[in-house]
């Protein structure tokens, strides 16, 4: 299972195929990536806690897809640095790394099938980008 997969709300046993990710999740993992960049295990931990508290505390409009959005990349970048010393680094991030690859690879195609850009995307951003933290 793909770390895409696992923020997927969960079905149960529906037959219906998952919704893919939003770009609105897009740039909310995008934000705390970059919120987590240079930042230890400690303080990803930190954030994660922090995540879940404010995810408590606020009204959920769409169900709690972004919360839950928002607390599973802090989980990943966690789990990330549980096999890594020193600091969080996108770059070095297998799982983001592979992202951009497909996203590449997807702007290739589109590109040579002459395929519009607005055929592609996903429904309108719906997440706000997460809170920056102080690090």
């Amino acid at each position: 299972m793909t770390h895409e997969d696992r923020r997927l709300p969960d079905l149960g046993d529906s037959a219906a195929p998952a919704a893919p990710p939003t770009d609105a999740e897009r740039a909310l993992w995008s934000s705390i990536r970059k919120q987590a960049s240079g930042k230890s295990h400690r303080e990803v931990k930190a954030a994660l806690e922090a995540a879940k508290g404010e995810a408590g505390r606020t009204p959920q409009t769409d169900g709690g897809r972004c919360a839950r959005a928002q607390i599973d990349e802090w989980e990943r970048i966690l789990e990330t640095l549980a096999d890594h010393d020193g600091p969080y680094d996108p770059d070095a991030d297998p799982f983001v790394q592979g992202q951009l690859m497909g996203q590449h690879d997807r702007e290739a195609y589109e590109h040579q099938h002459s395929l519009l850009p607005s055929a592609m995307t996903s429904p309108p951003d719906e997440c706000p980008r997460a809170e920056q933290r102080p690090g």
